[in-house]
């Protein structure tokens, strides 16, 4: 299926929160890429945190929106596994944030600390583009394609407060 079509863009369309998470990781991203070694994490200290906040509020929003939906109206393993996976990734970007969070605040003699922090902020990047690229390939149509699904994920957006 074309991650592009409409019934894809169902799930996209309904929610700008897939928009917001990637424009805050392309800020992750120029950091990296422009960023002096001394100016690192003064740059990183300023972003990461508000960008917890919205990865926090996404996270929130597809699980109890999206993933609950897909798990009630199409409970079968393809499904079901796919939101168990990408719940379990959405932890794992908890920890890994908090981790560079404490590099950040608490860094080390020289430059292992800028180093350390570097490498686990790409390894971060990297691992919620794929996450990102999983839902919207694999997981959006399967839910897009289930009319239940589709009323499930309206009438949950309306009565979640988030």
């Amino acid at each position: 299926m074309n991650t592009n079509s409409a019934e894809n863009n169902f799930i996209l369309a309904r929610s700008q929160e897939h928009r917001l998470i990637l424009e805050n990781l392309g800020d992750m991203e120029a950091c990296l890429k422009f960023s002096t070694s001394d100016e690192l994490i003064d740059n990183l200290k300023r972003i990461i945190e508000p960008f917890k906040a919205n990865l926090l509020k996404h996270q929130k929003l597809e699980e109890q929106i999206i993933f609950a939906a897909g798990a009630q109206a199409i409970p079968t393993s393809t499904v079901t596994g796919l939101v168990i996976q990408l719940t379990r990734e959405h932890g794992l970007f908890e920890s890994a944030i908090d981790s560079i969070i404490d590099k950040i605040n608490f860094p080390c003699e020289g430059n292992q600390t800028r180093l350390m922090i570097q490498r686990d902020l790409e390894r971060m990047i990297t691992m919620i583009k794929k996450h990102s690229l999983n839902e919207v390939k694999h997981l959006f149509p399967l839910l897009s394609n289930n009319l239940k699904c589709r009323t499930m994920i309206d009438s949950l957006a309306i009565t979640v407060q988030i």
